[in-house]
């Protein structure tokens, strides 16, 4: 899987496709080629998966069902399979939930 390298730009300031006038500054965001992983245990898989995919973290997820135990409404996530903390950028996080019945 492709990752971010350091010195990427991610995103600017004033953002992309927005009217600035001539001379004005713009601020660039640049990456390190690292992100900081929250925890997202007990958290609803779909909002899991935005926290991932959100500009600042570009990360991939990919959700795990299990069957062994039973489904809850929203599919909180009871394991990632990535710990908390730094991690390169783009990478995927196993996002495991109860799907069973």
């Amino acid at each position: 899987m492709p990752r971010a390298t350091s010195d990427t730009v991610l995103r600017t300031d004033p953002e992309s496709k927005s009217n600035a006038e001539v001379g004005a500054t713009v601020d660039f965001i640049v990456s390190s080629g690292m992100v900081t992983l929250p925890d997202l245990t007990d958290q609803p898989l779909a909002d899991a998966s935005s926290v991932l995919t959100s500009a600042s973290l570009q990360l991939t997820p990919v959700p795990v069902p299990d069957e062994s135990c039973k489904a809850e409404p929203g599919s909180p996530v009871f394991y990632q399979s990535l710990a908390p903390g730094d991690v390169p950028q783009r990478s995927e996080v196993q996002l495991h939930y109860c799907s069973g019945k």
